[in-house]
Order: C-alpha cells, then sequence, then structure tokens
C-alpha cells in the first residue's frame, strides 16, 4: 500500500494567510487599545496624523 501526501494549500499561500492573519490581528488590537483603553477614537488609529503625534511626542518635539 502506497502513502500519497498532498498539501491542500501550497505553502506561501499558508505564509501569506498567517502574514494577513498577523496584520488583521495587530490592527484590531490597535483600534481596541486606542478606542476602548485609550478613550480614543478607534479610526483614529489608522491615521498618519496620530502616528506622527506619538513619534513627536517620543522625540520631545511638543
Amino acid at each position: 500500500m502506497r502513502w500519497y501526501s498532498f498539501r491542500l494549500f501550497p505553502i506561501w499561500l499558508r505564509i501569506l494567510l498567517v502574514l494577513i492573519l498577523l496584520i488583521i490581528a495587530a490592527v484590531s488590537g490597535l483600534m481596541i487599545g486606542f478606542g476602548v483603553i485609550g478613550d480614543g477614537e478607534a479610526m483614529n488609529v489608522l491615521k498618519w496624523g496620530t502616528w506622527q503625534h506619538i513619534i513627536d511626542l517620543m522625540e520631545g518635539k511638543e
């Protein structure tokens, strides 16, 4: 009896799926942290101005 091994999804598709799920988890975590815990507007975490303000605060510009 022979054992045939085949993959339902190729390796590259699995890696791509893991990366997409990782990005979705990171963005949703940022939105929950910024919107619920931080009392901000959850969609503002996706705007560049919010990140620029955080970078400015870390560099001591403001």
